[in-house]
């Protein structure tokens, strides 16, 4: 390869990464060690994602936490910031999968873009405890503070209907196809979900969301 077709792809690669980089925002956070190889896949995916989001791509915070003995994702406002919470054990269950989880990440920005969050006082609070680290120690089944902050989760959860929860399956699975992942990842996301249906520590979250069978199905239909 001559140099001037090197240097011609060098400056292509750089506008497109430029314009990439410039088109969307997506922070990653997390409060626990994690590879930075995962660290850069997730923010990779979420990136691709966000930028993608049509017609404006949006300025979104991530914070990936194992704080919270729950496995779950969370959508909302904290102040006028389009934030996500995601605990660890959706990204374990997903086997740190960054093609897995496209489908639950795409599913927040649902809800985000969707409008079907507020700002809400619990999880901003709750999301400034987490940077802070004054939630180190809580655990889920012991002590009433970590006892107290799940039930609220619980409480939090329902504030979805069913009908917005499929629509921001739908979201979510249109967004994959603009950023140039398949049906079929999406449908896999599901099957994961379809698979730990009866596990104990997925209880709370399979009671606030449709069930699997028909979320898959929704997908298949489009």
């Amino acid at each position: 390869m001559s140099i001037e077709k090197l240097m011609i792809k060098i400056f292509l690669f750089w506008i497109f990464f430029t314009n990439f980089a410039q088109a969307n925002s997506c922070v990653i956070q997390n409060d626990y060690d994690m590879s930075k190889k995962l660290f850069n896949q997730i923010s990779y995916m979420c990136s691709r994602l966000v930028a993608n989001v049509a017609p404006q791509p949006p300025d979104v915070q991530v914070l990936l936490t194992n704080k919270l003995k729950y496995p779950n994702a969370f959508a909302f406002m904290e102040k006028d910031q389009k934030t996500i919470l995601v605990t660890d054990q959706i990204l374990k269950m997903h086997d740190n999968d960054s093609t897995l989880l496209a489908f639950i990440f795409g599913h927040e920005i649902g809800h985000l873009e969707l409008k079907h969050t507020s700002k809400d006082t619990f999880l901003a609070k709750l999301i400034d405890s987490l940077k802070g680290g004054a939630l180190t120690a809580i655990k889920a089944d012991t002590g009433l503070v970590g006892s107290g902050v799940n039930l609220s989760l619980k409480g939090y959860d329902s504030k979805y209907s069913q009908s917005q929860e499929l629509a921001a399956d739908k979201y979510s699975y249109l967004l994959l196809l603009n950023s140039g992942y398949s049906k079929q990842d999406a449908l896999n996301s599901l099957e994961i979900l379809k698979k730990n249906h009866d596990e104990p520590s997925w209880r709370n979250f399979f009671a606030t969301h449709p069930d699997p069978k028909k979320r898959i199905e929704s997908i298949q239909r489009q």
